[in-house]
């Protein structure tokens, strides 16, 4: 069988998932910033676990 998909060489590809994911880190900075524009700053406390 032939195959006529996009193949991509391995530095390609993690170069692409590594975009994809500074992306979603990108959207998720937005989303937390919105947050905190529409709901202001408030403490949070935790158990101290990493």
């Amino acid at each position: 069988m032939y195959s006529y998909g996009l193949l991509l060489s391995q530095p390609i590809e993690q170069s692409c998932v590594r975009i994809a994911i500074e992306r979603n880190m990108l959207v998720a900075e937005q989303f937390i910033k919105s947050l905190i524009r529409k709901y202001g700053k408030h403490n949070i406390s935790t158990d101290g676990g990493t």
